[in-house]
């Protein structure tokens, strides 16, 4: 029954009161805003009726005897409010008791006055509403700051939300049912250049690169026609000016009956997958042809090589297409951006011994394509030095000196001393010689002098468009 009626007639007049925070109700209650142990509420109910009796005394010297009633209630009242009904009830019994001893006239006894039964119906009925009206207001406080609760850490949990959106490099997006965009993040404004306001609808459209927006538009128009998911990959303007590549999806959110309530969408920056995309395109189509300049190289040498005699011919075969292994890693190092002269000349003059070496000449960087070649020449030297030259013998040494002329060319010297004396020039020319010569004077511009001095040989050669850089 008092919870019915706390509910029926009390509750919106104590939220009222409550929350408003200006009435006594309100005071009592944010002061104590749970319910008290029983032996503060008894504490509480005997320091209202104290005071109270105090007052009662007070306001007979001032009025005289006939309103001893006043103090009574409001003790009662006080009680009630600070310790609940078991305050009220402390408070209505002790100023009843001490009441009567002390003032002899605390409930009245004439028929101008309110009989006892009355007035103790009365002082019930006060409690009754106080204690009813503070239950209420707690009860109200407490759902209250619940809710407050709550919502602050929904509050949370959406700045959380658009902290993590405005973090991610993904720009999360969402549409209305028929496919216009209704919210975009800030960073949209960095990204593009363009504000978000000016982009919702379809104002995106005008970030679409021309090419790509005729296809971006059947892919959007067929997935809010039919409600299947929308995926799709175009060039999308940057706030420089600049397109890249993005990759847009999006689902449709559904209500209980399968109808499109709206979309909800994620657009990502894939430049970067499409640039790596086609690196590799470019770099199957380097090494197609990398492989097609190697397989050149081989059938160019295997077609000199002498054939009659299958052992020599498996051991000239073999040592060349080590140096062209040599020459290939060379290149794979440096990510087939190039070789540098010196570099290639060390690895193929590194099996014979650098110590009787002397290199000179300028840093240049060999293009890619003509290292095989290049790698060839030096091998064919190298070996025919060690076989007849300056490094067959103790006391040989060679002097190797390049330089740039005319540009992209490079004039190359190679002068043996010190070998076995050189009576003449060899009668037929071998393999080495039919190899460098076919390389050698290819393009051009190009040009091959070997001179058989008495005390080695000296060849010099100028080669076209070699240098990649200097």
């Amino acid at each position: 029954m008092l919870r019915f009626v706390q509910r029926r007639f009390f509750r919106r007049w104590a939220t009222k009161m409550t929350m408003g925070g200006h009435g006594l109700l309100a005071r009592f209650t944010a002061r104590f805003p749970r319910e008290v142990p029983p032996a503060t509420a008894v504490g509480l109910g005997l320091a209202s009726a104290a005071f109270c009796l105090v007052l009662r005394a007070w306001l007979g010297r001032l009025f005289g005897e006939t309103y001893p009633y006043e103090a009574l209630v409001l003790g009662v009242a006080l009680g009630a409010a600070l310790g609940g009904a078991a305050g009220g009830l402390t408070a209505a019994v002790l100023m009843s008791a001490l009441g009567g001893l002390i003032f002899d006239a605390w409930f009245g006894v004439g028929p101008e006055r309110l009989g006892p039964l009355i007035r103790g119906a009365g002082l019930a009925l006060v409690v009754a509403l106080i204690v009813i009206l503070r239950r209420t207001a707690l009860e109200v406080r407490r759902e209250r700051a619940m809710a407050d609760r709550t919502l602050r850490r929904l509050e949370e949990a959406q700045e959380h939300g658009r902290r993590f959106v405005d973090l991610t490099p993904h720009i999360a997006w969402t549409a209305d049912p028929d496919g216009r965009l209704t919210l975009l993040p800030k960073k949209m404004e960095t990204l593009t250049g363009a504000t978000a306001e000016a982009l919702v609808g379809e104002g995106w459209q005008a970030l679409v690169h021309p090419d790509d927006l005729a296809a971006v538009n059947a892919a959007w128009v067929r997935a809010v026609t039919t409600g299947v998911p929308y995926l799709v990959e175009f060039r999308a303007m940057r706030a420089d000016g600049a397109y890249v590549w993005v990759r847009s999806q999006a689902y449709a959110a559904r209500d209980e009956r399968g109808g499109i309530t709206g979309w909800y969408g994620l657009t990502e920056n894939i430049d970067a997958r499409k640039e790596a995309e086609h690196d590799r395109e470019l770099l199957l189509r380097e090494v197609d042809h990398r492989a097609r300049n190697i397989l050149a190289v081989l059938q160019g040498m295997v077609s000199l090589m002498p054939r009659n005699d299958p052992e020599a011919f498996a051991d000239m075969f073999k040592a060349r297409l080590t140096a062209l292994a040599g020459a290939h890693a060379l290149l794979s190092e440096s990510r087939w951006r190039g070789v540098q002269v010196r570099a290639l000349l060390e690895e193929e003059l590194r099996p014979f011994g650098l110590e009787r070496v002397h290199l000179v000449g300028e840093a240049l960087l060999i293009r890619p394509e003509r290292v095989q070649h290049l790698s060839m020449i030096f091998h064919e030297l190298a070996t025919n030095s060690a076989k007849y030259g300056a490094l067959s013998a103790f006391g040989g040494h060679l002097r190797v000196e390049w330089r740039r002329v005319d540009g992209a060319r490079v004039q190359i010297e190679w002068a043996e001393s010190g070998g076995p004396p050189v009576i003449a020039p060899p009668v037929r020319r071998g393999f080495g010689s039919s190899l460098i010569q076919s390389i050698a004077g290819r393009r051009t511009g190009e040009s091959l002098m070997q001179d058989w001095r008495p005390e080695g040989l000296c060849c010099a050669m100028v080669l076209a468009d070699l240098i990649a850089e200097a």
